[in-house]
């Protein structure tokens, strides 16, 4: 009886040791690689995030114009994702802070989110057509520019409401 009780011990402190954090290493893993990549209802937070991805896409814009190579236009593409994620946690956020006011429903953060919601559509043509401009087709580059124009005057436009 006593053996049946330490084999039922041993195997029940088996079991939560292997599901503890603690005694896991893949847990490191799960944690973002950079602070802003999460959703916040915070506005600093959503206000930087705003930032960044403009910053983003103003620098590939900029790059985009400066006639770059068809090898750089690659690296333009992963310029032009990495401001569109940034945008993307940022319209959660808005979304999320949104749902959770139950008394009153924001009307400038609504448009906020739909204006981004506008731009991030623009961001994801332009990258379409930076990506088809890195495979070859070069007539895709003014495309691409001409949507992060207009993306970016839409963000630039409803930044101040956060």
């Amino acid at each position: 009886m006593l053996r049946v009780i330490l084999a039922l011990a041993w195997a029940s402190l088996t079991v939560v040791s292997l599901w503890t954090p603690s005694a896991r290493a893949d847990h490191i893993l799960l944690a973002p690689p950079d602070p802003l990549d999460a959703v916040s209802r915070r506005p600093h937070i959503i206000r930087v995030q705003v930032q960044l991805g403009l910053a983003y896409e103003q620098q590939a814009l900029e790059a985009l114009q400066a006639a770059p190579a068809p090898e750089a236009l690659a690296d333009i593409a992963k310029t032009i994702q990495a401001g569109y994620i940034k945008f993307r946690f940022a319209v959660n956020g808005i979304r999320l802070k949104l749902s959770l006011s139950k008394i009153y429903q924001d009307p400038l953060l609504q448009l906020t989110a739909e204006r981004i919601d506008e731009a991030m559509h623009r961001i994801r043509v332009a990258d379409r057509a930076a990506q088809s401009a890195a495979a070859g087709s070069l007539d895709q580059v003014s495309a691409a520019i001409e949507n992060l124009q207009a993306a970016i005057a839409i963000v630039e436009l409803v930044a101040e409401l956060i």
